[in-house]
């Protein structure tokens, strides 16, 4: 047969086109779906009454109480969300099963039922995904759920991520829910059966009218088919499957943890409302109310959530949970079914909340008749920290809340207005949720997250770089991706494998990521490296006051975070015995931190006063005039200054008391010494004369010194002058306060107390006005770190800005790294070995960290006993800590009851004792 090359072309382009499209399991007897379909059900007999929710966008000010909405903002579209369907399937088991386990994928979330009983405890599963690219599945083991004789398989299916057509927009949708399953059964004499979902299935809608990740359910109880999953159920009513698109070629086990209702959280009160009644959660949470509650039936009642209330406590205020973003509010609607005793929570939305205002109700209820359920991936706890100090535990816990509010199968910025894993939240807090939870499934997910966003982004418009399949985007995982990663969002794509490879020494990751990471710091040497400096950024993202208030710029932030990453590649490189390219890295880091310096690095003299013993100035001849005749000796006048303590004076008319030469510029000449040393200075009128000056040293801000202490830029000789700059700039410029954003925060007080500033430390955790971490805790009583650290005035409403913002909790690796002292070793990943650095906080009697390295329990726990410090640590078997005190005298460090003159020295596994003797015998 004669083939053209048209026909050659076309009959290639349709093999492409198949491959394209066709599943990798589809016909492959190795993969776990075997011969399974995607099914479904999309036919649509809801009320619209019910099936739809309608969506407003405006965007009024952040200070909203100002706010009046004209007509047009208040203006509504109806948005009907997919059907979320019920799937079953009936078979026989005639034999003994020695076990049974169910493959499944539902997109975007699924429950399981076998004979009428849920199959697990997860919930909202499988986690996001950017599901065109790749889609999780689990594996489910279901022996003790099946029976000898009838059983039936059954699944829900909600919308999720996946069908997410409601808020922001429409487009952001992959579908309608569909899912992909396999029973696979092994009987006791060896041989097997399998159950494949196809279009044999029965389908049907349910009771579930509405759902939507962002803005909750409507569940009507009427409706719901009692025995549904159950053998006997009589479903010739309902519909064969339908059979659905596959919605991605690549489907991965589901590694990570599965989330969970880890804790159960009571109301602590019901407030009477103006419609309705208000519960009081007592903390900011994320997950959803369970209620138990009895009425009549067709009875209609709604929940609403927010973390804050009106000013008159009357109603819910939800302006802060992204309404005018998303459209609408976190509302679920309930109908009551009548038949006594009614027990419901949502299965496919999660609300972030304080607050939950119920309208429909007969009668007043009770708080025992609402359970809320904090939801988050389970993750075990890692990490933990307690002082002697009420409030710093509340900022550690406040921290952790807030960070595990946020962790549904991704880091997100909040949980309620994005729910999003925006790139530069992840890595300004990865060390602290790091140091508290245990992520090395979590950490391997998102980087897998981001690689599968590469080249989707459109650009980089605002810094005038252009559309690279080596870059990410904004937000690691999804549809909604905010564009190509700037800069420093997009230093998690190394900043995240480095951190698995630093503290779980997940060797594996950095090869896998590689390519990856290699790519994106090539992509940033050629388009966004201009003479040494990165100038494109975000910046110091939501310091006190908002961005207006931002003091550094983003090229400082940006170059800091690319030259952390270039080191961090130089060691990723060698652990990867990549030679070359570590040693390209190491002479990149070495032009980019010159340049850094020469563009950012000042450094100026002040005035100071001596310290310790007085010394000794004479002042041998001071003369002021034009150097002719016309002179005024002020020897003994500066003279009798420095007798009374005075060590500074402006050169003017005023200190003269006369002008001894009219319209002739003046000079103040002054010979004099100081202990003896000889000194001859020269000064113009109206100048400044100090004997005694210091230089500070800064890179422009609080930000600009601690970030650039932090990432490493900072010349070795410079540290101190540059620490000692920070302190004066909190201290003293900024009146004792904090100015920095989250990434200035994030380093903050670690760099001030490794530098001896820890007094500075200790002042920012003690008071409790604006803006400091006690301000929001102890005047505005907020559990979770809010976005925007504003001055909120009494009486008003609170802005617009979210209140539960994981990235602000960055600072909270200081708990562990520096007053618990518990670091990592870059050279010997995984805490094979790893150094303990404590900071003995003044006027804290005791503090104790804990950390679940690979190798064990590491404890760092010291408390004061009298004007002495006992250190009780603990290091695990088949570790080695190696022990920093560079702040202590050597004199006073004891081990074992001995002087050890050493405040720098090895200890290996086991437990110690180790004294701080404040005096010296």
């Amino acid at each position: 047969m004669f083939l053209n090359k048209f026909t050659i072309l076309f009959l290639l382009f349709l093999l492409g086109v198949y491959l394209l499209h066709t599943p990798i399991y589809s016909k492959s007897a190795a993969h776990p779906f075997h011969n399974a379909e995607w099914i479904g059900f999309t036919q649509d007999a809801r009320a619209e009454e019910w099936s739809t929710r309608h969506v407003t966008f405006n965007q009024p000010p952040h200070d909203i109480s100002s706010w009046l909405p004209t007509p047009e903002e208040l203006h509504q579209t109806p948005r009907t969300s997919f059907v979320a369907p019920l799937l079953r399937k009936e078979f026989s088991i005639k034999r003994r099963v020695e076990s049974a386990t169910v493959t499944v994928s539902g997109l975007g979330l699924y429950e399981l039922w076998l004979n009428g009983t849920k199959a697990n405890d997860h919930v909202l599963e499988p986690a996001q995904t950017s599901y065109d690219k790749r889609a999780f599945y689990n594996v489910i083991d279901v022996t003790q759920q099946l029976r000898y004789g009838d059983n039936v398989i059954g699944l829900m299916l909600g919308n999720g991520f996946f069908g997410q057509n409601i808020a922001f927009a429409p487009d952001l949708s992959y579908g309608a829910p569909r899912a992909i399953l396999t029973l696979v059964v092994k009987y006791a004499d060896g041989s097997e059966w399998k159950l494949h979902s196809d279009d044999n299935w029965r389908a049907s809608s349910g009771p579930l009218l509405f759902d939507n990740i962002f803005m909750g359910e409507t569940y009507d109880a009427r409706l719901y088919p009692q025995g549904w999953a159950e053998p006997d159920f009589n479903d010739s009513r309902w519909s064969p499957a339908e059979i659905m698109a596959a919605p991605t070629n690549q489907l991965e086990p589901q590694a990570m943890e599965p989330m969970r209702k880890v804790r159960e959280v009571n109301p602590v009160a019901i407030l009477p409302a103006e419609d309705g009644w208000i519960l009081d959660m007592g903390i900011n949470m994320t997950g959803w109310l369970q209620f138990s509650l009895s009425e009549r039936k067709g009875t209609v009642i709604s929940i609403r959530f927010a973390e804050h209330l009106m000013p008159d406590r009357m109603n819910i205020d939800s302006a802060s949970t992204g309404i005018h973003a998303t459209g609408g509010e976190q509302k679920h609607i309930y109908i009551f079914s009548g038949d006594g005793l009614e027990t419901w929570e949502p299965r496919f939305s999660y609300q972030g909340f304080r607050y939950a205002q119920i309208k429909g109700l007969s009668k007043k209820p009770k708080l025992d008749q609402f359970t809320a359920w904090l939801i988050r991936t389970d993750v075990s706890r890692a990490g933990t920290f307690e002082s002697s100090d009420p409030l710093i535990n509340k900022f550690y816990e406040v921290s952790m809340l807030t960070i595990e509010d946020n962790m549904q199968g991704l880091l997100s910025d909040c949980p309620h207005r994005e729910r999003c894993a925006w790139m530069g939240d992840i890595h300004a807090v990865a060390e602290a949720a790091t140091y508290n939870f245990d992520l090395r499934k979590f950490w391997r997910k998102t980087t897998h997250d981001i690689e599968t966003m590469l080249g989707t982004g459109g650009g980089s418009p605002n810094g005038g770089l252009p559309l690279d399949p080596r870059a990410p985007t904004n937000i690691a995982v999804g549809k909604r991706d905010c564009g190509q990663a700037r800069p420093d969002w997009g230093a998690a794509t190394v900043l995240v494998p480095w951190y698995a490879y630093l503290y779980y020494g997940d060797l594996a990751l950095l090869e896998e990521s590689w390519p990856m990471m290699e790519d994106w710091m090539a992509y940033l040497e050629e388009f966004a490296v201009q003479d040494g400096i990165i100038n494109d950024g975000f910046g110091d993202w939501c310091p006190p006051g908002s961005n207006t208030k931002m003091d550094t710029p983003s090229a400082l932030t940006s170059t800091a975070l690319y030259y952390q990453s270039l080191t961090y590649m130089e060691t990723m490189a060698t652990a990867l015995n990549k030679s070359s390219a570590a040693a390209h890295y190491k002479n990149q880091a070495t032009v980019i931190k010159d340049a850094f310096n020469q563009r950012f690095y000042t450094s100026y003299e002040i005035a100071t006063t001596p310290t310790g013993s007085s010394p000794r100035i004479v002042i041998n001849n001071a003369s002021y005039g034009d150097g002719s005749s016309k002179q005024v000796n002020l020897t003994q006048k500066i003279q009798q200054l420095i007798t009374e303590g005075t060590y500074s004076f402006k050169v003017d008319n005023a200190f003269i008391g006369s002008d001894p030469a009219p319209g002739v510029v003046k000079k103040l000449v002054l010979e004099y010494t100081i202990n003896g040393e000889l000194k001859h200075q020269v000064y113009t009128e109206n100048s400044n004369v100090h004997f005694f000056n210091r230089t500070i040293a800064t890179y422009g801000s609080q930000t600009g010194s601690a970030f650039a202490l932090h990432t490493g830029i900072v010349p070795e000789d410079k540290r101190q002058l540059i620490a000692d700059g920070l302190a004066s700039l909190i201290m003293e410029e900024s009146n004792g306060h904090y100015t920095t954003g989250i990434f200035g925060h994030r380093p903050l007080y670690t760099v001030l107390n490794d530098y001896g500033h820890s007094h500075v430390t200790r002042h920012l955790w003690s008071i409790i006005d604006w803006p400091s971490l006690g301000f929001m805790t102890e005047k505005h009583g907020l559990t979770t770190w809010p976005e925007v650290p504003y001055n909120w005035q009494e009486g008003r409403r609170y802005r617009r800005n979210s209140f539960n913002h994981p990235m602000h909790s960055g600072f909270a690796a200081t708990f562990h790294e520096s007053i618990g002292g518990i670091r990592p070793d870059a050279e010997h990943p995984g805490f094979e070995q790893f150094i303990l650095r404590p900071t003995f906080l003044a006027d804290l009697d005791w503090a104790k960290a804990t950390y679940k390295a690979p190798q064990g329990l590491i404890s760092s726990h010291w408390l004061r006993e009298g004007n002495d410090i006992i250190w009780n640590i603990e290091i695990p078997t088949g570790t080695q800590a190696e022990i920093q005190l560079p702040l202590i005298e050597k004199k006073h460090i004891y081990l074992k009851g001995k002087q050890l003159n050493r405040n720098q020295f090895t200890l290996e596994s086991g437990k110690w004792a180790i004294g701080i003797r404040a005096t010296y015998p």
